[in-house]
């Protein structure tokens, strides 16, 4: 690198995988590359795919699938679906749960046009049956929270409710098993720097860790 020549990496992410998947990429990285300035911003789905789409990020990772002529999209991980409960529900002891095990229950969820929302109309959808939810919000770590404190139930991919659960989660596949999809987002137009190179490559590392963690005993 010549003398005083800035290199910086510009990543982007969704709030539910900043903290399992992107945090410990970021600092495997600056451990190797400690002269790499690295940027990291937190957005939403609309946001960042805006973000990527117009080149202000390098790098962007996020829930798939996802359909814009201004990025790449590829494959990095998929996480199992799962019911978020309080501890000590009367459900948290059962080993899987589907769509009618829940009729009953407050459903927390995403507002419409995320494709978490998304997944879960098409997951109750499959058993016949239109969600009703009755509490509605913008953050899947808000919807965790809540749900800790008593105040309904989520679906989610683990990654969250072990991010802020703290003893007060319990979380149970849902059923028939459901994968959620993430991928690495790059500008289509913009050919990855070395830094990218470097970054994605520990990043996969990293989601093969982590896929690893989460296997099905």
């Amino acid at each position: 690198m010549a003398s005083g020549t800035r290199v910086r990496l510009r990543l982007v992410s969704m709030p539910r995988f900043a903290a399992s998947l992107l945090a410990p990429a970021v600092a495997r990285f600056h451990r190797h590359h400690p002269e790499v300035e690295v940027d990291v911003a937190i957005v939403h789905r609309r946001e960042l795919e805006l973000a990527v789409a117009n080149q202000s990020f390098d790098l962007g990772i996020g829930a798939l699938p996802l359909h814009n002529p201004g990025i790449e999209s590829h494959p990095l991980l998929s996480l199992p679906a799962v019911v978020v409960l309080p501890a000590g529900h009367p459900l948290a002891r059962r080993r899987s749960l589907g769509a009618r095990d829940l009729a009953a229950e407050t459903l927390v969820v995403l507002g419409p046009g995320t494709q978490l929302r998304h997944d879960v109309e098409a997951m109750f959808a499959a058993e016949g049956i239109t969600i009703q939810p009755k509490i509605v919000v913008d953050s899947l770590e808000f919807a965790c929270r809540l749900v800790g404190q008593g105040a309904g139930v989520a679906i989610a991919d683990p990654l969250t409710p072990s991010a802020v659960g703290a003893g007060k989660l319990v979380v149970v596949p849902w059923r028939p098993r459901t994968l959620f999809h993430v991928g690495v987002l790059l500008p289509a137009l913009m050919p990855p720097s070395r830094s990218v190179e470097r970054f994605l490559d520990g990043l996969r590392r990293e989601a093969r860790k982590l896929g690893g963690r989460l296997a099905p005993a």
